[in-house]
């Protein structure tokens, strides 16, 4: 999507660096969110374009109880997930992660993420390491595309009919703006074709950093 006419300085309620997974699903929920908060600004922004992210180079699937193994369970894949860890494991947050395990697969599902079906239907399992159950729910062997493919289609989609939805391609931040100690936006590289370069800030009052580790 091309960056034409960015004005220098634009003002959000939400400004999200990042549009890998985490950043495009909390961009959709705040999309949702928007509907009964009137006038929700939210500004997504990626370095390059919406898909290329660590999260669409993402392989082998997720791992999620689903309900489609009748002899695995949250607490049988929090086990494993404790012993893979080595000691080394938050186990709130391994427990926190694994129980929601299906309620995401389930939102993917609605997103239009179209994981592998076995013959009779119902999900294809795979079996991986450190799992004693199958559970890892897949799309081939590029699963972090297909996610991240059917999240960018639903934002710009949303983007495309709500202008409360901005979404900025090729544009690389290069400092956040601090006020007595907080957050509130950050400044941008906007690369525009043919080396041009011009430089915008984001004001907002919540500034996320989906940009992975």
């Amino acid at each position: 999507m091309p960056n034409s006419n960015i004005a220098p300085i634009i003002d959000a309620d939400v400004l999200i660096i990042g549009s890998g997974l985490a950043g495009l699903m909390l961009a959709l929920r705040l999309q949702s969110a928007g509907k009964s908060l009137s006038g929700l600004k939210v500004v997504l922004v990626s370095k390059a374009g919406l898909l290329d992210s660590n999260s669409s180079w993402a392989q082998g699937g997720v791992a999620a109880v689903t309900g489609a193994n009748p002899f695995d369970s949250p607490e049988i894949h929090l086990a494993d997930t404790i012993k893979s860890g080595a000691g080394l494991t938050d186990v709130d947050a391994a427990r926190g992660i694994v129980f929601a395990g299906q309620i995401l697969i389930d939102e993917l599902d609605r997103l239009g993420v179209d994981f592998d079906k076995n013959p009779s239907g119902g999900r294809d399992l795979a079996l991986e390491g450190g799992h004693k159950e199958a559970r890892v729910v897949h799309t081939k062997d590029t699963t972090g595309r297909s996610i991240t493919q059917a999240l960018g289609d639903k934002v710009l989609q949303a983007a495309a009919i709500n202008e409360n939805l901005v979404v900025l391609e090729n544009t690389c931040a290069i400092d956040l703006v601090m006020v007595d100690g907080v957050c509130c936006g950050a400044r941008f590289i906007v690369s525009e074709g043919l080396g041009d370069r011009s430089e915008i800030l984001v004001r907002a009052a919540f500034t996320v950093l989906a940009t992975g580790c």
